[in-house]
């Protein structure tokens, strides 16, 4: 398979899954791994590009195991604009959007679509992509 894209490659995706493994715990990581797996089986069905499916699947929880008060802190240190209600109320929803912003800031090479799928993750768009509902 050509690769056009070095985020899209094997070793990205490796380096990456790694990069997860010393953030979130065993039992979060286990899952992101299977998130990026049916991911990229889903990817391939609905004729998604899979490589950028199983990234957004292993990136997707990159922020998840912050606390209510860290992630609260963390969306307005990252410039995270929502509405208050969900800061208040819903801030186990922020995890989608700080790690969008955080990786694109880390890991600027990341596309967009693939930042956009991971901040969508946790509470959708009415304009949602293939690849955000994936």
């Amino acid at each position: 398979m050509r690769v056009d894209e070095p985020t899209l490659s094997d070793a990205f995706f490796y380096e990456m899954t790694e990069r997860v493994r010393e953030r979130l715990s065993p039992t979060r990581f286990e899952h992101a791994k299977s998130v990026a797996a049916t991911a990229e089986r889903l990817a391939v069905i609905y004729g998604v590009d899979e490589r950028k499916a199983r990234l957004a699947g292993i990136l997707h929880d990159w922020d998840k195991d912050f606390d209510d008060e860290t992630i609260c802190k963390r969306a307005e240190e990252l410039g995270v604009v929502l509405n208050d209600d969900v800061l208040k109320s819903m801030p186990r929803l922020l995890h989608g959007p700080t790690a969008a912003h955080s990786l694109k800031e880390e890991y600027p090479q990341i596309s967009d679509d693939v930042l956009q799928a991971i901040a969508r993750h946790t509470s959708g768009a009415l304009d949602m992509t293939p690849l955000d509902m994936i």
